[in-house]
């Protein structure tokens, strides 16, 4: 089975297609935390997450792809290179699914109604002023993944109908 990544900014519905996803697959969900403070933590939370992915677990946000995005969009030097990274990543064949949802204003507002023990009070500060710049981070990167080869399967909760893209992805891990 393919490993699956839930990819987007904050309030964009991930955390609501996990739970679907992972009751409707059964497979195990992991949240991958924040961002790493070094280069050490960063190759270690890559491990991880890696043996993770091949094990069958669906991760919430992978750092080989929203460590550079959230570092670039709030201003912090980053610790590898965005493509070093995706070079990682591509040896995984990972299916990517990239939630969004309307407006950077609309996933601000969905921020705020849901408090997560995994966020905090700090980290939300800083999102919610650099929001529309990881938004248009996430969309730059999801295409140049795109345009790499990688699977990226959009969801847009607002949109798209749940059980026709459970099919979509079903079908995308036995491929």
């Amino acid at each position: 089975m393919r490993p699956l990544i839930i990819e987007g900014p904050d309030g964009a519905g991930k955390s609501t297609l996990l739970a679907r996803l992972s009751n409707g697959l059964d497979r195990p969900v992991f949240h991958t935390g924040g961002s790493n403070k070094d280069r050490e933590e960063l190759d270690r939370k890559c491990r991880e997450q890696a043996d993770l992915m091949l094990q069958g677990v669906i991760l919430d946000r992978c750092t080989f792809i929203s460590d550079p995005l959230y570092k670039e969009a709030l201003g912090q030097p980053l610790l590898l290179s965005p493509t070093i990274l995706r070079a990682r990543l591509w040896t995984l064949n990972p299916i990517i699914i990239f939630c969004c949802r309307g407006s950077s204003d609309d996933m601000l507002t969905h921020i705020l109604d849901v408090v997560k023990a995994h966020k905090p009070p700090e980290y939300l500060e800083q999102v919610k002023v650099n929001h529309p710049k990881i938004v248009a981070g996430y969309h730059r990167e999801m295409d140049r993944l795109s345009q790499e080869g990688f699977t990226i399967l959009r969801y847009d909760w607002k949109i798209d109908d749940y059980p026709t893209f459970e099919w979509k992805v079903l079908t995308r891990c036995a491929a």
